[in-house]
This record gives structure tokens, C-alpha cells and sequence, in this order.
């Protein structure tokens, strides 16, 4: 019944798990552990907050924002969605070919 009207399309290699930033956190976690164990009144150090927020979520900003705030939908991923999309066109195509 099904014959010729159905395909299959490759999805889970596409399916994001997290966003790809290993080496950067772990940079910016020996800069934080540097300026942790400066003296407080050591001019240079920069609060713990402020310098989460300047050296890792403003530095970064345009790479998380790479998730939505609807990580339910494909965690938030528009790449992962477009990817997937495409191989599901590719596979309507092969159909159309057939």
C-alpha cells in the first residue's frame, strides 16, 4: 500500500546535544581561576560576576545565542531544523524520481 509513496530521511546525526564550546569554557574557566586567586584588593581583579559576564557571556553572546528560548522545538536549534528539513526534501525528491 505504502510502496513508492514513502522514504526514509536521515534526522538524528542533525539533532544538536549541546552547543560545541568545550575548549572555550575551558579557557575562560583558567582566566576565572587566575582572577579568583588574586588578592581583593589587587586593582586588576575583576569581581567574579563581572567577569563572568564580560569575559564569557558578552565574548560569546553570538554563539548561545544559537539556542532559542523554545528548547523544546528541536533544542532551540535552527540549524538542526533546516538540516532536517533538507533531508527530508531530498528524500521527497528521490520519491518524485522513482
Amino acid at each position: 500500500e505504502f510502496n513508492g509513496n514513502v522514504a526514509y530521511a536521515e534526522t538524528a546525526p542533525y539533532w544538536p546535544t549541546e552547543i560545541q564550546m568545550n575548549e572555550e569554557w575551558e579557557a575562560f574557566r583558567k582566566l576565572a581561576r587566575a582572577n579568583e586567586s588574586k588578592p581583593e584588593d589587587d586593582p586588576s581583579r575583576i569581581h567574579p560576576g563581572e567577569f563572568y559576564l564580560v569575559n564569557w557571556e558578552q565574548k560569546y553572546v553570538d554563539r548561545l545565542k544559537f539556542r532559542s528560548d523554545r528548547p523544546y522545538h528541536y533544542m532551540g536549534s535552527g540549524l538542526c531544523y533546516y538540516q532536517m528539513g533538507e533531508s527530508m526534501a531530498k528524500a521527497a525528491l528521490r520519491l518524485i524520481e522513482d
